[in-house]
């Protein structure tokens, strides 16, 4: 709750603090990548970076420069759609205040095999909310650190959180973990969607309060492509949180959430369980349209944080429920059901679902089950898609974080192996 102590010491968090603000000058650009949305074609992606400050040269050489609208105002958003080469390297150059530099953003080519990894509720202190196991799995270092070796990886494509990202209210919380993360993972493609806590910090309408974000910070701090972007500059800022007192008026415009892509053969289609099943029909329908006609597709992955109605959910829209009802509602979905399984998080467990349909991937520190580990989506060579589950710790003793990190530093992911279980392994 508001005022516990942090997990991690604050004299640690104040040290990050002070060595992130000494190093700006020199550092990276806190860079942003996501595929475009699909209809603008497959070689698009959207490269955006985040500052603190106004930052003329990059005002100048991009579509959308702003100051963040109505939460996390400290922050400032510059965003473009580019061009990248699919099937090899493509270098962006992001001119700033500070000088020119180069991020490598790789695209797979149209149908080639891909490797993700999809995580969902990372806590690291208790400023807002306990993190009941963030000292005992050392989240706070130890989830940065993880994400860097998975997601640095060289075979790894895309990767996700979504929601619930860093419990954060205010946007410092996930300042300092996207600080300890590589320019190489903030190149890779991200996809998020939000949880309940990324709208209220407390995690429930019932509980709101004029500081929460609304969603706003969020779809912000990891800028998508979504169908908000074809009608707007990039954001939907038709609600503004301050201009109502009720709960379920002030939260972000759904539309800045709903987004579906294309990664080599995997698509994702993600959205917001905030939304109304009837009203985001004609979205479903589209992006089921839109993946069906794509001959390259062989997995489609229908992702969201919610786990159940509640806590802000809508009947019928958390994955596990929606999967069914899209493909009875909408012959385009349903033309996708050999493809098509679901991720979400919400209930902070790490396990396979409704018989392998599905994956919940929200064991992140957070009490619940109690395990911790990440999760590795990925299609193969052979014809094959499968989910390997890396587990790093849990409550009843395991601790194989070193020994895991050793490995992958030395050998990557292919070379580790070992340390996962296989929670699906189908043709396709």
């Amino acid at each position: 709750p508001p005022g516990a102590p942090p997990t991690v010491p604050a004299a640690m968090i104040r040290a990050a603090a002070i060595i992130a603000c000494v190093g700006a000058a020199a550092a990276a650009p806190d860079v942003r990548v996501a595929r475009a949305l699909g209809p603008k074609g497959y070689a698009m992606a959207r490269v955006s970076v985040i500052t603190t400050a106004p930052d003329a040269s990059l005002a100048a050489t991009n579509d959308y420069g702003s100051q963040f609208m109505y939460r996390w105002t400290d922050r400032y958003l510059y965003s473009s759609l580019v061009d990248v080469t699919a099937g090899g390297n493509t270098t962006v150059t992001l001119s700033t205040d500070a000088g020119d530099f180069d991020v490598s953003v790789s695209l797979p080519a149209e149908g080639a095999a891909v490797r993700g990894v999809i995580i969902a509720d990372p806590c690291s202190n208790n400023t807002y909310m306990t993190c009941e196991y963030g000292h005992l799995f050392q989240t706070y270092t130890h989830t940065p650190a993880l994400l860097n070796a998975f997601v640095g990886d060289s075979s790894v494509s895309f990767w996700g959180i979504i929601g619930d990202n860093w419990y954060d209210q205010n946007g410092e919380i996930s300042a300092q973990a996207f600080a300890q993360l590589s320019t190489a993972v903030k190149s890779k493609f991200l996809y998020v969607s939000p949880g309940n806590h990324d709208m209220w910090v407390d995690g429930s309408p019932l509980t709101a309060v004029d500081e929460d974000q609304f969603g706003n910070g969020f779809m912000q701090y990891y800028p998508q492509d979504t169908v908000a972007t074809l009608t707007n500059d990039l954001f939907d800022f038709s609600v503004d949180p301050d201009a109502s007192n009720v709960t379920f008026k002030r939260s972000a415009a759904t539309d800045n959430f709903f987004s579906y892509s294309v990664v080599g053969n995997v698509g994702l289609i993600l959205y917001t369980s905030v939304a109304e099943y009837s009203a985001s029909l004609p979205s479903f329908d589209e992006a089921c349209s839109f993946m069906a006609a794509d001959d390259s597709v062989d997995v489609v992955l229908l992702t969201a944080h919610w786990n159940a109605p509640g806590d802000g959910a809508g009947l019928k829209m958390p994955p596990g429920e929606l999967i069914h009802f899209v493909q009875k509602d909408l012959d385009s979905c349903g033309g996708l059901k050999d493809k098509m399984y679901f991720i979400e998080g919400h209930m902070h467990c790490n396990k396979v679902l409704q018989g392998g349909k599905g994956f919940l991937i929200a064991g992140q520190g957070m009490e619940g089950c109690g395990n911790y580990g990440f999760p590795v989506f990925q299609t193969t060579e052979d014809g094959r898609f499968q989910v390997l589950y890396f587990p790093v710790a849990d409550s009843d003793g395991l601790d194989q974080y070193d020994d895991l990190m050793a490995c992958l530093d030395s050998n990557g992911i292919d070379g580790c192996l070992s340390f996962a279980e296989t929670w699906l392994d189908v043709e396709i």
